[in-house]
């Protein structure tokens, strides 16, 4: 974990340097939006998201080993004040896994099929993870800089990736017959709570870096699963 951690700082510090210079040179020609023009407007972010490694232990002996990982996601939000943001956050990773599986949850048949099956059963594999929240935030200062509280309401699922049962398919006017694969996955409620800053760099564009804690409301779990995630933001307001 730790050298997880300090691969994320170094990302994260080296993103937020090249976006600072990248953003000081759109921003020279632009004048700066005085703060209280932030209420009432919309904006959009795009989002670069860093999760931590965590493991989800099952109450029926299942394991699931999430490696860390990062990827990408994007915010549309609306200013009711200089002080409170309102939010949607959507968020895509694809993180590797190592599942272990105790031969009391494997079917007989396999099990006599496959005799010298070590007890538990482990693979790897890569799945996918998406995140969907509603966040609210504040942001402590009306200036263009301020650090910032939020907490967040919403679903998150994810997937195995693995074949479960037969192709689904279905008929499209234009394509013709679709056929889906059905895979192993659980949605389930989670939360969010974190903090960061805010910076508003002129008329046009800000950015947005923090850190959060993610709780999954899985009832099949020993413990509520945690993730520790960081993102960086470079928004415009729209």
């Amino acid at each position: 974990m730790k050298r997880n951690l300090e691969k994320f700082h170094t990302t994260f510090l080296c993103l937020i340097t090249l976006s600072c210079i990248l953003i000081s040179q759109l921003s020279q020609a632009q004048m700066y939006r005085l703060s209280d023009e932030r209420a009432g407007k919309w904006e959009t972010s795009l989002m670069w998201k860093f999760q931590d490694s965590e493991t989800i232990d099952y109450n029926n002996g299942n394991t699931l080993a999430l490696a860390s990982t990062d990827r990408w996601g994007f915010t549309l939000g609306y200013n009711l004040s200089n002080h409170i943001n309102i939010h949607w956050a959507f968020s895509y990773l694809k993180p590797s896994y190592k599942a272990s599986i105790p031969h009391s949850n494997i079917p007989q048949e396999i099990l006599d099929a496959n005799p010298d099956l070590p007890n538990p059963f482990s693979f790897d594999h890569k799945g996918s993870m998406t995140s969907n929240h509603v966040n609210f935030a504040y942001n402590i200062l009306k200036g263009k800089y301020t650090p910032y509280v939020s907490a967040g309401l919403g679903f998150s699922n994810i997937d195995s990736n693995l074949k479960s049962g037969s192709n689904s398919c279905y008929w499209d006017y234009y394509y013709g017959w679709v056929c889906y694969s059905n895979t192993y996955n659980d949605t389930s409620f989670s939360y969010t709570v974190g903090a960061g800053f805010r910076w508003d760099i002129d008329r046009d564009i800000f950015v947005r870096a923090g850190v959060n804690q993610e709780y999954l409301d899985i009832s099949r779990t020993k413990g509520t699963p945690t993730f520790t995630t960081g993102q960086f933001e470079i928004g415009f307001r729209l």
